[in-house]
């Protein structure tokens, strides 16, 4: 409930929000409206059982509703080994799968209030709905649409979502390098994703050279396999929310298998 409030209070009106126990019958209901995508939320410990999440989730799936989970792993250091299982639960059931290390924030972030912690996550999951939701909706040069989203995460795996804003000098790489430092995913390292999608918004009248944008995407291209599927497009209508930034970019890697977060922990 309380992320639920939180992703409202954020701005995010667009999207229909539903507190899920584990009446599937009820959730079938709520979903046979021409629901297209759901993104399906959820903290987990050692037992998915104990969660509603993984049978919700297949329960989209199987009416071929782009699913997207969304699941943060128990606090304490070194319990995300514990709950592969289900993380494996929740990834079999779902087309794409960002999973949120709640461990980390120790290392991290371990002068912080716990208060301000949690705000990360539901950070974190707000920017994830929120930059999905302008990628198919934004009208742009080269504009992209819900079949891109589909192309890169239907049946995809692990998922990594990220945002950066950049402002002068060195803005594009700067933004670049904001997006692919999120410390909290579990899947950080982008580069061995399989399939990539990212978008550029940039402000009106910024002046961004096609040289610039060209050296920034080849720098960022040649860090990945050649054989990655990707797309990207870019929109000069300007950042959403965000007037104080020339450039917005956003980015969707899918494709980690589960061995990468066993190798990892």
């Amino acid at each position: 409930m309380n992320t639920v409030n939180y992703m409202y209070n954020s701005g995010i009106h667009e999207v229909d929000y539903a507190v899920c126990d584990n009446s599937s019958t009820e959730f079938e209901k709520l979903i046979s409206d021409g629901t297209k995508m759901v993104f399906i939320v959820s903290a987990i410990d050692g037992s998915a059982a104990s969660s509603a999440a993984p049978l919700l989730a297949k329960t989209a799936k199987s009416r071929d509703i782009l699913t997207v989970g969304f699941i943060t792993t128990p606090l304490l250091p070194g319990e995300v080994v514990q709950t592969i299982d289900a993380i494996e639960e929740m990834r079999e059931n779902t087309d794409s799968l960002i999973v949120i290390n709640n461990a980390q924030l120790e290392t991290f972030y371990p002068d912080c209030d716990m208060d301000v912690n949690n705000q990360r996550v539901h950070d974190i999951l707000a920017m994830t709905v929120k930059s999905i939701f302008e990628i198919i909706t934004m009208k742009g040069i080269i504009h992209r649409d819900f079949n891109d989203i589909v192309t890169t995460m239907k049946d995809s795996g692990m998922a990594f979502v990220g945002v950066g804003y950049g402002s002068g000098e060195n803005r594009l790489e700067n933004a670049i390098r904001e997006a692919l430092d999120s410390p909290l995913m579990l899947c950080r390292d982008i580069f061995n994703a399989k399939r990539l999608l990212f978008y550029l918004s940039f402000q009106k009248n910024r002046n961004i050279k096609v040289a610039e944008l060209e050296q920034a995407m080849d720098n960022l291209l040649s860090r990945f396999d050649t054989n990655i599927l990707f797309t990207w497009g870019f929109s000069n209508n300007g950042i959403p929310a965000v007037a104080s930034h020339d450039v917005k970019f956003s980015i969707i890697a899918t494709g980690f298998g589960l061995s990468y977060i066993k190798n990892t922990n």
